[in-house]
């Protein structure tokens, strides 16, 4: 379903911005 992608995207995200900060 595109909202589990949609969720899949922002879960990968924030682990992104988590690595970087």
């Amino acid at each position: 379903d595109c909202s589990s992608l949609v969720s899949e995207v922002a879960s990968y995200f924030d682990r992104a911005a988590a690595a970087v900060a």
